[in-house]
């Protein structure tokens, strides 16, 4: 029921009313159709759609019935209150409906097919535990939505936090983070606390990965994905020797150099993550990237050129997509620096338009290079400069 008391959807990503015993009825027979007919599947999904439709979670008063005390002292508050996506929270917590709806129907899975999984995911509203389900069906995984940034330890410390409640709920847990996709492409190296997040998560019952959003920045988080990709392999591995091997294959005779800006990349980012931005995608990230942070990354990068010299293409190359990122962080430092005097009345609109429209320009240079990806990067920079916030900038696909 959507919150004008109507049950029409639109047609892109319904939204269900989880709390009806019919659906888990359906669901799990169209489920076990799929497993029978499928013999190679051991899971199956039963996650719902993402938002972004303009349909709202179910506002029936057997959904708001299954929902937390703290969900129904905000429904006392307001009758009508929009259980989201989209406006202006705060929203009430529904892990408990849907928790409920995911435990009935891999318990149908499990009766009729008792050696395979149905897979959920903590996501959204619902990415808590439930409050109500002390341990649920040994078939089902769920696949924790988080963390999602690593520009931010306060929100970083809150997933360790949720996903360590996770583990004590008896399902298989997986990470399938949105993280890979955040900071706008800006040159954030955080490969250190990738690898001592993926140690905690192993410790706490994670078993399976799902990284999202690898967008293909490689000239600013080529080093993340390699150290990633390296731990997933053997979760307790030191990083260093994994930092030591990439700088060495990739950058040849410049390796010491290119070591040397990783470093002050590090310190840059963990200074970020330290002031925990509460919009990762906007100007108090990119603000960062001064004229001067961005001369002091270079530094070593030119040196790096000098002791490759001519004798070593591939390696000059690879530095090269360095070196682009760093203009690309000042470029997009610019962005949303002026989206922020915009929003904040320091700057009219044409003249936001005259900046938007150079930084645009540059990124169309890049779109067919391998250091970032400004298509991809673009879409998540929206976030901060959103209708919300005083101005969209532009759509993505003037890229």
């Amino acid at each position: 029921m959507q919150p004008n008391g109507t049950r029409i959807n639109t047609n892109v990503r319904e939204r269900l009313c989880v709390s009806d015993p019919v659906l888990w009825d359906l669901v799990a027979q169209d489920r076990v159709a799929q497993l029978r007919a499928n013999p190679q599947l051991t899971c199956v999904s039963i996650a719902p759609n993402d938002g972004g439709g303009g349909n709202k979670f179910c506002s029936c008063e057997r959904c708001r019935a299954l929902d937390p005390p703290e969900a129904q002292a905000m429904y006392a508050r307001d009758p009508h209150l929009n259980p989201g996506p989209g406006g202006v929270g705060p929203f009430p917590p529904i892990s408990d409906r849907y928790f409920r709806y995911f435990n009935e129907v891999a318990k149908r899975v499990k009766a009729e097919m008792p050696d395979r999984y149905a897979g959920a995911i903590a996501y959204s509203l619902y990415r808590s535990p439930p409050a109500s389900i002390d341990k649920l069906s040994d078939n089902l995984i769920v696949g924790y939505v988080g963390p999602n940034t690593m520009t931010n330890d306060k929100q970083r410390e809150s997933a360790r936090k949720e996903f360590e409640e996770w583990s004590k709920k008896g399902v298989r847990l997986m990470i399938r983070p949105n993280l890979l996709g955040g900071g706008m492409g800006l040159p954030l190296i955080y490969a250190r606390q990738l690898a001592a997040d993926m140690r905690f998560f192993v410790d706490h019952g994670m078993r399976l990965t799902d990284y999202a959003s690898c967008f293909g920045n490689w000239g600013t988080h080529g080093l993340n994905y390699y150290v990633l990709a390296k731990m997933l392999w053997d979760p307790y591995q030191e990083v260093d020797p994994i930092i030591d091997d990439y700088c060495r294959a990739a950058y040849g005779r410049g390796a010491g150099a290119v070591r040397e800006y990783y470093r002050r990349a590090e310190e840059l980012t963990n200074r970020v993550s330290a002031s925990s931005p509460s919009t990762p995608e906007d100007h108090t990230t990119s603000d960062a990237f001064t004229d001067e942070a961005i001369a002091g990354l270079k530094e070593p990068l030119d040196q790096a050129l000098a002791a490759i010299g001519d004798g070593d293409s591939a390696a000059r190359e690879r530095v090269q997509l360095l070196v682009t990122g760093l203009e690309y962080a000042r470029q997009t430092r610019r962005l949303m620096s002026a989206a922020g005097e915009l929003r904040a009345g320091r700057l009219t609109r044409q003249q936001f338009d005259e900046t938007r429209d150079g930084v645009l320009a540059y990124y169309k240079t890049l779109v067919l290079d391998w250091a970032v990806a400004p298509e991809q990067n673009f879409r998540r920079m929206r976030i901060g400069m959103n209708a919300r916030r005083g101005t969209v900038a532009a759509d993505a696909d003037e890229i």
